[in-house]
């Protein structure tokens, strides 16, 4: 008797463990997320430009989400998105519910420094980036500076604000320094291009480094450079712009390969634009509907509209797919490129 009894109770506890599996495989990426709540990490303070994209983005992206769950956007800023970057890694749930919008620089700075190699971009599902129209990148200069031209940057002492030691901001034309020969003195702690362009208005620096779509903005340059007071001066890029074709691509001031692939890795981090990602363990099904849903925002024509107005840009979609052929590309630096790196970033 004891052995029809233990045997049943096999039988039943088999039957349940198949069923529940059966109706594992069966939910599709609707039905898990029908009635439960996304929780969108922004990996910087509240009011900072990711935080602004990300909150507009997210208004949009919850029309194209499978099972019309709902949303809620966190911020969780420190260490230049690394603190959001590597829990998502390691302690985030890993069902598809929470999404992270990481900072591009997070993409690179585990590579070259050690103390934060607690996050690999390798480890996580890229699921899409917005705003990746910030390639290429540009020197703006005031008409006060004494460097009025590509040329000048090798001839003449150019005072240049920053956001931080390793923003792109510094760490760019601090390569540009020590490899092309460039004279730029570049003045980090600025929080924000608010308090860059107050320190250009006052005469305190003579420009910066930033985004082309800034540029293309009223409140990015744009004005000063309708009135004569600024203009971009070198593309931080491999190719000229149309709308300003005299003005030379730093590609061209590069001599030899070996410079060519340092200016390359600082580059490349700059198409990655605003990325998103899920922790690696997500299920597959989960990140295609995922990935699915941002390309959909895309196509939407009254989202883009909407986007394109509040972030006076032409916003652009990098898929899921292209951002980890990026990731590869990036850690397929050699050892050489990331030493010449790490002597840019590391703080001496």
């Amino acid at each position: 008797m004891r052995l029809f009894e233990n045997a049943l109770a096999l039988g039943l506890a088999v039957a349940t463990t198949f069923g529940t599996m059966q109706t594992a495989i069966a939910e599709t990426p609707a039905e898990f997320y029908e009635g439960k709540t996304v929780t969108i990490v922004v990996s910087a303070a509240a009011g900072t430009a990711s935080d602004t994209i990300g909150r507009l983005f997210v208004e949009h992206l919850a029309k194209h989400f499978p099972g019309n769950p709902d949303f809620v956007v966190v911020n969780k800023a420190g260490a230049g998105g690394l603190k959001a970057a590597s829990e998502l890694m390691l302690t985030e749930e890993t069902d598809g519910t929470v999404i992270s919008l990481l900072q591009r620089n997070n993409l690179y700075i585990p590579l070259i420094l050690e103390k934060e190699n607690q996050f690999d971009p390798r480890e996580v599902r890229w699921v899409g980036s917005i705003n990746g129209e910030e390639y290429p990148n540009n020197i703006l200069a005031m008409d006060t500076s004494p460097v009025q031209s590509a040329e000048d940057i090798f001839a003449k002492k150019m005072v240049i604000g920053s956001t931080s030691y390793t923003h792109e901001n510094r760490s760019i034309p601090a390569m540009m320094n020590k490899y092309l020969g460039a004279q730029f003195e570049v003045v980090p702690g600025y929080k924000g291009r608010g308090e860059v362009y107050l320190a250009m208005e006052r005469g305190e620096v003579d420009g910066w480094m930033q985004g082309f779509n800034t540029l293309r903005t009223a409140s990015g340059g744009g004005d000063w450079v309708k009135a004569g007071r600024a203009k971009p001066i070198i593309v931080i890029g491999t190719e000229r712009q149309s709308e300003w074709p005299d003005v030379p691509a730093i590609s061209e001031f590069v001599k030899d390969d070996d410079q060519r692939a340092v200016l390359n890795f600082f580059l490349a981090p700059l198409r990655a634009g605003r990325p998103f990602a899920v922790p690696g363990d997500v299920p597959e099904d989960r990140v295609e509907a995922i990935r699915q849903a941002f390309a959909d925002t895309f196509e939407d024509p009254e989202a883009l509209e909407i986007l394109n107005t509040n972030l006076e840009a032409n916003t652009t979609l990098i898929s899921g797919a292209e951002m980890e052929d990026l990731v590869g590309e990036i850690y397929s630096a050699s050892d050489e490129v990331l030493e010449a790196a790490r002597d840019i970033l590391v703080q001496k």
